[in-house]
């Protein structure tokens, strides 16, 4: 990751790191809106991915199986084996957190 986007990145994790929730959310946006559609997919999924786990720490796990989703669907259209296997790892988790077990197999 290099530039803008990959700072706000950092600074959104920090913010995590922090406990500065709030914050890490509007970095991470701040940071999706930079690296727009024409960004890097690994950054992009990066930064998706993130979110997902900032909500999953939250508690919002209906928030943060939207995000996951949307991480796989950037994982997969940019074939990212790994960052796929991820995003569906960190999908199953929050929806059995959801008592969705059954979508989470």
């Amino acid at each position: 990751m290099g530039g803008l986007g990959t700072s706000l990145t950092y600074l959104g994790n920090a913010y995590v790191q922090t406990g500065r929730l709030v914050e890490a959310r509007g970095a991470y946006e701040e940071a999706l809106e930079i690296l727009g559609e024409s960004g890097d997919a690994r950054q992009r999924y990066e930064v998706t991915n993130s979110i997902g786990n900032l909500y999953f720490s939250m508690g919002r796990a209906g928030d943060a199986t939207d995000a996951y989703r949307r991480a796989l669907e950037i994982t997969a259209a940019a074939s990212d084996t790994m960052g796929e296997i991820t995003s569906r790892n960190n999908l199953a988790a929050s929806l059995a957190r959801e008592y969705r077990y059954r979508e989470a197999l």
